[in-house]
Protein backbone atom coordinates (compact mmCIF):
# COMPACT_ATOMS: atom_id res chain seq x y z
CA UNK A 1 0.00 0.00 0.00
CA UNK A 2 2.57 2.34 1.10
CA UNK A 3 4.21 1.80 -2.37
CA UNK A 4 0.81 2.25 -3.99
CA UNK A 5 0.66 5.95 -2.64
CA UNK A 6 4.07 6.83 -3.94
CA UNK A 7 3.50 5.88 -7.08
CA UNK A 8 0.20 7.51 -7.31
CA UNK A 9 1.82 10.89 -5.63
CA UNK A 10 4.91 10.56 -8.43
CA UNK A 11 1.40 10.94 -11.12
CA UNK A 12 0.59 14.04 -9.24
CA UNK A 13 4.24 15.87 -9.90
CA UNK A 14 4.87 14.21 -13.23
CA UNK A 15 1.40 15.43 -14.25
CA UNK A 16 3.21 18.82 -14.15
CA UNK A 17 0.25 20.27 -11.51
CA UNK A 18 1.50 19.70 -7.97
CA UNK A 19 4.96 22.09 -7.21
CA UNK A 20 6.11 22.46 -3.94
CA UNK A 21 3.53 23.91 -2.07
CA UNK A 22 0.58 22.94 -4.23
CA UNK A 23 -2.58 21.48 -2.61
CA UNK A 24 -2.49 18.18 -4.45
CA UNK A 25 1.21 17.27 -3.17
CA UNK A 26 0.35 18.39 0.42
CA UNK A 27 -3.34 16.58 0.75
CA UNK A 28 -1.84 13.63 -0.45
CA UNK A 29 1.28 13.58 1.83
CA UNK A 30 -1.25 14.21 4.37
CA UNK A 31 -3.21 10.82 3.38
CA UNK A 32 0.02 9.21 2.98
CA UNK A 33 0.81 9.74 6.22
CA UNK A 34 -2.21 9.39 8.17
CA UNK A 35 -4.98 7.34 6.55
CA UNK A 36 -5.40 4.36 4.34
CA UNK A 37 -7.69 4.08 1.07
CA UNK A 38 -8.36 1.57 -0.71
CA UNK A 39 -6.68 1.05 -4.35
CA UNK A 40 -9.90 2.49 -6.49
CA UNK A 41 -9.84 5.05 -3.96
CA UNK A 42 -6.15 5.88 -4.36
CA UNK A 43 -7.00 6.33 -8.11
CA UNK A 44 -9.64 8.34 -7.90
CA UNK A 45 -8.59 10.73 -5.52
CA UNK A 46 -5.72 11.14 -7.69
CA UNK A 47 -7.91 12.06 -10.66
CA UNK A 48 -9.82 14.39 -8.62
CA UNK A 49 -6.97 16.03 -7.32
CA UNK A 50 -5.40 16.61 -10.79
CA UNK A 51 -8.52 17.89 -11.99
CA UNK A 52 -8.42 20.43 -9.55
CA UNK A 53 -5.30 21.43 -10.34
CA UNK A 54 -5.94 21.63 -14.14
CA UNK A 55 -9.36 23.69 -13.58
CA UNK A 56 -7.84 26.11 -11.02
CA UNK A 57 -5.65 28.10 -13.73
CA UNK A 58 -8.97 28.92 -14.93
CA UNK A 59 -9.94 30.66 -11.98
CA UNK A 60 -11.65 29.89 -8.75
CA UNK A 61 -15.35 29.48 -9.48
CA UNK A 62 -15.26 27.83 -12.24
CA UNK A 63 -18.53 24.57 -12.04
CA UNK A 64 -16.15 21.58 -12.93
CA UNK A 65 -13.51 22.84 -10.63
CA UNK A 66 -16.03 22.48 -7.88
CA UNK A 67 -17.17 18.91 -9.03
CA UNK A 68 -13.52 17.65 -8.30
CA UNK A 69 -13.71 19.39 -4.84
CA UNK A 70 -16.47 17.70 -3.77
CA UNK A 71 -15.54 14.44 -5.06
CA UNK A 72 -12.41 14.70 -3.60
CA UNK A 73 -13.89 15.40 -0.17
CA UNK A 74 -16.44 12.54 -0.33
CA UNK A 75 -13.16 10.44 -0.44
CA UNK A 76 -11.03 12.24 1.74
CA UNK A 77 -13.62 14.53 4.20
CA UNK A 78 -10.32 15.15 7.18
CA UNK A 79 -8.29 16.73 4.43
CA UNK A 80 -8.33 20.15 6.02
CA UNK A 81 -6.83 21.97 2.44
CA UNK A 82 -10.02 20.95 0.58
CA UNK A 83 -12.26 22.07 3.35
CA UNK A 84 -9.84 25.90 2.87
CA UNK A 85 -10.71 25.44 -1.00
CA UNK A 86 -14.04 25.10 -0.39
CA UNK A 87 -14.46 28.08 1.80
CA UNK A 88 -12.20 30.98 0.26
CA UNK A 89 -13.72 31.49 -3.03
CA UNK A 90 -17.23 31.84 -1.04
CA UNK A 91 -15.66 34.92 0.93
CA UNK A 92 -14.52 36.69 -2.32
CA UNK A 93 -18.09 36.90 -3.65
CA UNK A 94 -19.86 37.86 -0.26
CA UNK A 95 -21.06 34.39 0.61
CA UNK A 96 -19.98 34.27 4.26
CA UNK A 97 -22.93 32.39 6.08
CA UNK A 98 -22.33 29.35 3.26
CA UNK A 99 -18.72 29.84 3.89
CA UNK A 100 -17.71 29.68 7.29
CA UNK A 101 -19.26 26.23 8.36
CA UNK A 102 -16.24 24.72 5.64
CA UNK A 103 -13.69 27.04 6.99
CA UNK A 104 -15.08 25.58 10.46
CA UNK A 105 -14.15 22.42 9.24
CA UNK A 106 -10.77 23.25 8.28
CA UNK A 107 -9.88 24.31 11.75
CA UNK A 108 -11.41 21.58 12.73
CA UNK A 109 -9.29 18.95 11.14
CA UNK A 110 -6.08 21.62 11.18
CA UNK A 111 -5.89 24.22 13.91
CA UNK A 112 -3.24 26.15 11.41
CA UNK A 113 -6.14 27.77 9.99
CA UNK A 114 -7.51 29.10 13.20
CA UNK A 115 -5.62 32.45 12.76
CA UNK A 116 -6.65 32.51 8.94
CA UNK A 117 -10.98 32.48 9.80
CA UNK A 118 -9.84 34.91 12.38
CA UNK A 119 -8.81 37.48 9.56
CA UNK A 120 -11.82 36.26 7.43
CA UNK A 121 -13.65 37.25 10.71
CA UNK A 122 -12.13 40.49 11.00
CA UNK A 123 -11.77 41.51 7.14
CA UNK A 124 -14.79 39.62 5.62
CA UNK A 125 -17.30 38.91 7.89
CA UNK A 126 -17.14 42.09 10.26
CA UNK A 127 -17.86 39.73 13.25
CA UNK A 128 -14.81 41.14 15.50
CA UNK A 129 -15.71 39.49 18.92
CA UNK A 130 -15.61 36.53 17.31
CA UNK A 131 -12.41 37.30 15.12
CA UNK A 132 -10.45 38.51 18.63
CA UNK A 133 -11.56 34.98 19.90
CA UNK A 134 -10.01 33.03 16.84
CA UNK A 135 -6.77 35.45 16.86
CA UNK A 136 -5.91 35.22 20.79
CA UNK A 137 -6.66 31.18 20.10
CA UNK A 138 -4.35 31.18 17.41
CA UNK A 139 -1.90 33.10 19.00
CA UNK A 140 -1.82 30.08 21.88
CA UNK A 141 -1.24 27.17 19.27
CA UNK A 142 0.66 29.13 16.70
CA UNK A 143 2.52 32.18 18.64
CA UNK A 144 2.37 35.15 16.89
CA UNK A 145 1.76 34.26 13.17
CA UNK A 146 1.21 36.13 10.45
CA UNK A 147 -1.77 36.39 8.11
CA UNK A 148 -1.79 38.64 4.99
CA UNK A 149 1.26 40.79 5.57
CA UNK A 150 -0.25 41.06 8.74
CA UNK A 151 0.49 39.90 12.41
CA UNK A 152 -2.62 38.55 14.83
CA UNK A 153 -2.02 41.48 16.35
CA UNK A 154 -2.82 43.77 13.44
CA UNK A 155 -6.12 42.22 12.86
CA UNK A 156 -6.83 42.60 17.17
CA UNK A 157 -6.12 45.83 17.11
CA UNK A 158 -8.51 46.38 14.11
CA UNK A 159 -10.79 44.25 15.87
CA UNK A 160 -10.89 46.59 19.13
CA UNK A 161 -11.08 49.56 17.05
CA UNK A 162 -14.32 48.43 15.33
CA UNK A 163 -15.47 47.49 18.46
CA UNK A 164 -15.22 51.17 19.53
CA UNK A 165 -12.31 50.30 22.70
CA UNK A 166 -10.17 52.51 21.45
CA UNK A 167 -7.64 52.29 24.22
CA UNK A 168 -6.79 48.27 23.56
CA UNK A 169 -6.68 49.15 19.96
CA UNK A 170 -3.77 51.78 20.80
CA UNK A 171 -1.95 49.54 22.90
CA UNK A 172 -1.91 46.77 19.95
CA UNK A 173 -0.90 49.27 17.42
CA UNK A 174 1.33 51.17 19.56
CA UNK A 175 3.16 47.69 20.41
CA UNK A 176 3.39 46.49 16.97
CA UNK A 177 5.36 49.92 16.35
CA UNK A 178 7.66 49.93 19.06
CA UNK A 179 8.24 45.97 18.28
CA UNK A 180 9.21 46.71 14.78
CA UNK A 181 11.30 50.09 15.65
CA UNK A 182 13.01 47.77 17.99
CA UNK A 183 13.32 44.41 15.67
CA UNK A 184 13.72 46.09 12.57
CA UNK A 185 14.11 49.99 12.30
CA UNK A 186 11.34 52.56 11.92
CA UNK A 187 11.24 52.64 7.91
CA UNK A 188 9.82 48.30 8.22
CA UNK A 189 6.45 49.98 10.21
CA UNK A 190 3.69 49.25 8.06
CA UNK A 191 1.83 52.19 6.84
CA UNK A 192 -1.59 50.69 7.91
CA UNK A 193 0.01 50.31 11.79
CA UNK A 194 0.55 54.17 12.04
CA UNK A 195 -2.93 55.13 10.21
CA UNK A 196 -5.29 52.33 12.19
CA UNK A 197 -3.10 54.40 15.35
CA UNK A 198 -4.31 57.70 14.32
CA UNK A 199 -7.77 56.84 13.64
CA UNK A 200 -8.19 55.48 17.01
CA UNK A 201 -6.80 59.30 18.13
CA UNK A 202 -8.67 60.80 15.60
CA UNK A 203 -12.29 58.95 17.06
CA UNK A 204 -11.26 60.47 20.76
CA UNK A 205 -10.80 63.74 19.03
CA UNK A 206 -7.17 63.61 19.43
CA UNK A 207 -6.59 65.62 16.63
CA UNK A 208 -2.75 66.38 17.18
CA UNK A 209 -1.76 62.98 17.71
CA UNK A 210 -3.96 61.71 15.24
CA UNK A 211 -2.25 64.19 12.75
CA UNK A 212 1.39 63.22 13.60
CA UNK A 213 0.39 59.14 13.28
CA UNK A 214 -0.73 60.37 9.22
CA UNK A 215 2.45 62.09 9.10
CA UNK A 216 4.40 59.23 10.08
CA UNK A 217 1.88 57.26 7.60
CA UNK A 218 2.22 59.38 4.68
CA UNK A 219 6.42 58.73 4.82
CA UNK A 220 5.68 55.46 4.65
CA UNK A 221 3.01 55.99 1.67
CA UNK A 222 2.70 59.57 0.09
CA UNK A 223 0.31 59.22 -2.09
CA UNK A 224 -2.50 57.33 0.89
CA UNK A 225 -6.18 59.35 0.30
CA UNK A 226 -7.17 57.48 3.30
CA UNK A 227 -4.70 58.96 5.85
CA UNK A 228 -4.45 62.57 3.87
CA UNK A 229 -8.57 62.52 4.40
CA UNK A 230 -8.02 61.68 8.08
CA UNK A 231 -5.49 64.37 8.38
CA UNK A 232 -7.70 66.98 6.94
CA UNK A 233 -10.35 66.70 8.97
CA UNK A 234 -7.60 67.09 11.72
CA UNK A 235 -6.50 70.04 10.32
CA UNK A 236 -9.62 71.36 9.87
CA UNK A 237 -11.16 70.86 13.72
CA UNK A 238 -7.27 72.50 14.47
CA UNK A 239 -8.66 75.52 12.49
CA UNK A 240 -6.07 74.85 9.49
CA UNK A 241 -9.49 75.31 7.17
CA UNK A 242 -6.88 76.13 3.83
CA UNK A 243 -4.57 73.74 4.23
CA UNK A 244 -7.53 70.98 4.99
CA UNK A 245 -9.58 71.49 1.72
CA UNK A 246 -6.23 71.65 -0.40
CA UNK A 247 -5.47 68.20 1.70
CA UNK A 248 -8.97 67.21 0.80
CA UNK A 249 -8.43 67.89 -2.66
CA UNK A 250 -5.48 65.64 -3.17
CA UNK A 251 -7.06 63.35 -1.48
CA UNK A 252 -9.35 62.91 -3.66
CA UNK A 253 -7.02 62.92 -6.78
CA UNK A 254 -5.05 60.34 -5.22
CA UNK A 255 -7.89 58.28 -5.27
CA UNK A 256 -8.99 58.93 -8.38
CA UNK A 257 -5.72 57.71 -9.50
CA UNK A 258 -6.44 54.58 -7.63
CA UNK A 259 -4.37 54.69 -4.54
CA UNK A 260 -6.12 53.59 -1.68
CA UNK A 261 -5.07 50.52 0.94
CA UNK A 262 -2.87 48.27 -0.81
CA UNK A 263 -3.92 44.96 0.94
CA UNK A 264 -4.19 41.93 -1.88
CA UNK A 265 -7.84 41.30 -0.67
CA UNK A 266 -8.74 45.07 0.25
CA UNK A 267 -9.38 44.81 -3.78
CA UNK A 268 -12.18 42.49 -3.05
CA UNK A 269 -13.66 43.93 0.61
CA UNK A 270 -13.35 47.64 2.24
CA UNK A 271 -11.21 47.30 5.09
CA UNK A 272 -12.16 49.40 8.17
CA UNK A 273 -11.68 53.09 7.08
CA UNK A 274 -10.96 52.82 3.72
CA UNK A 275 -12.74 54.95 1.37
CA UNK A 276 -15.55 55.53 -1.03
CA UNK A 277 -15.99 57.99 -3.52
CA UNK A 278 -19.30 59.11 -2.16
CA UNK A 279 -17.21 60.09 1.13
CA UNK A 280 -14.64 62.04 -0.63
CA UNK A 281 -16.90 63.91 -2.83
CA UNK A 282 -19.76 64.97 0.61
CA UNK A 283 -16.20 66.09 2.66
CA UNK A 284 -15.22 67.93 0.11
CA UNK A 285 -18.22 69.88 -0.50
CA UNK A 286 -18.83 70.30 3.25
CA UNK A 287 -15.09 71.93 3.40
CA UNK A 288 -15.66 74.04 0.51
CA UNK A 289 -18.90 75.29 2.42
CA UNK A 290 -17.66 76.25 5.61
CA UNK A 291 -14.46 77.59 4.20
CA UNK A 292 -16.99 80.07 2.27
CA UNK A 293 -18.91 80.89 5.41
CA UNK A 294 -15.66 81.66 6.84
CA UNK A 295 -14.47 83.94 3.97
CA UNK A 296 -18.24 85.33 4.30
CA UNK A 297 -17.47 86.05 7.65
CA UNK A 298 -14.30 88.19 7.48
CA UNK A 299 -16.17 91.12 6.11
Amino acid sequence: MRHLFKILLSVIISSGIAGEDSHAQTIYKDIVKDHQLSATDSVRLVHYLVGMGIMEGKGEFVTKRKLYLDSALSIANWADALWFDKAYPLFFSGKYEIGMPYMDSAVKYNNKYMGYRGYLKCIFQKNYTAAIQDLKQAQTINGEGHVEDHSYDFYIGLCYLQLNKFDSSQMKFDGLIKHTKAEHGWQMVHYLDWYYLGISYFEEDEYIKAKACFDTCLKGYMFFPEAKFYKAWCLQELDQADAAQTLMEEANMNFILGYTINDDNARYELYPYQLTKYQLKNSLEILEEKNKHKQKDKF
